[in-house]
C-alpha cells in the first residue's frame, strides 16, 4: 500500500457515514494524513487517490474473506470473486475549482442545492432545496441537460442510482453535514483535484452509465486530505 497515513475519523464524522450508507449513499470518502515529505501538491493528491482505492481493495478483501468462511463457499477461492485491480501508471489529473467540484447541482451563490422533486407530478423536475415543489419553481441545473449522466459532488452525493432515501429536507442536511465536517462548509479554502478513472476496475461499474469519480480535497488549513471516490450502476 502507499505511503499515506490514514487520519483518524471523528465520533461525528463516522456517525455521518452510517447514516449516509444507510440512506443509500455511493460515495466512499477516505481521509489521510497531509505529508510534507512530499513537496509537490499535485504529488500528494495524487497519492491520496491511490491510497484510497488500496483501502477499499482491502476492506473488499476482508469483506470477501469473510464470505469465504460461509458453509456453502469453503470450497471456493477468493480469485473466484471481484478483485480490484489497480494501474497507477494509467492515473491523470488537474486542478479544479471548487464550482466545477460542486457541478451544477449546487448553487455556488446562494450556497443552496438544486434536488429532483419527490411529488408525483415533479418527479422529473428540479427544485431550489427549500422551495415548495410547483410548476412556477421548477428551475434547470446549469449544463446538466443529458439524462441518467451524474455530473459533480453534490449530484453524486444526493441522487443515487435508486434514490438516496430520505425527504429533501433530510438530503439537504446530510450534505451540508458532510461539507462542515470535512470541507469547512465550502467557507474554507480548498485544493482540489480530479482524476481519470481508467486506473482501476473500481470504477467500471459507473462507466455504464450513471458515472465514475475521483476526486481529492485538501482544506488548506488542515492537516488531513479527503479522497472522494464513487462508481455505481443499476
Amino acid at each position: 500500500m502507499s505511503g499515506l497515513k490514514r487520519y483518524p475519523e471523528s465520533p461525528r464524522l463516522e456517525s455521518l457515514l452510517k447514516i449516509y450508507e444507510a440512506s443509500g449513499g455511493v460515495i466512499n470518502f477516505a481521509l489521510f494524513e497531509r505529508d510534507d515529505a512530499i513537496p509537490e501538491e499535485i504529488e500528494l493528491h495524487r497519492q491520496a487517490a491511490i491510497c484510497a482505492v488500496e483501502a477499499f481493495a482491502l476492506w473488499t478483501d476482508r469483506d470477501f474473506e469473510q464470505l469465504l468462511q460461509a458453509e456453502e463457499h469453503k470450497h471456493r477461492r477468493r480469485e473466484e470473486f471481484f478483485c480490484v485491480t489497480i494501474q497507477p501508471e494509467l492515473l491523470s489529473g488537474r486542478k479544479i475549482t471548487l464550482s466545477e467540484f460542486l457541478g451544477p447541482c449546487y448553487d455556488i451563490e446562494s450556497r443552496r442545492l438544486i434536488l429532483r422533486g419527490q411529488t408525483v407530478n415533479h418527479l422529473n423536475h428540479y427544485f431550489y432545496s427549500g422551495d415548495e415543489e410547483r410548476f412556477q419553481n421548477i428551475v434547470t441545473p446549469p449544463d446538466n441537460e443529458t439524462e441518467f449522466v451524474t455530473s459533480g459532488y453534490a449530484q453524486a452525493f444526493c441522487e443515487t442510482v435508486h434514490g438516496l432515501r430520505g425527504t429533501n429536507k433530510h438530503i439537504n442536511a446530510l450534505f451540508f453535514a458532510f461539507a462542515d465536517e470535512l470541507f469547512g462548509g465550502f467557507r474554507r479554502s480548498l485544493n482540489i483535484y480530479q482524476w481519470s478513472t481508467n486506473w482501476s476496475n473500481y470504477f467500471d461499474d459507473g462507466h455504464e452509465w450513471w458515472g465514475s469519480f475521483c476526486w481529492t480535497v485538501e482544506p488548506e488549513d488542515a492537516n488531513y486530505i479527503v479522497s472522494v471516490l464513487a462508481s455505481t450502476t443499476d
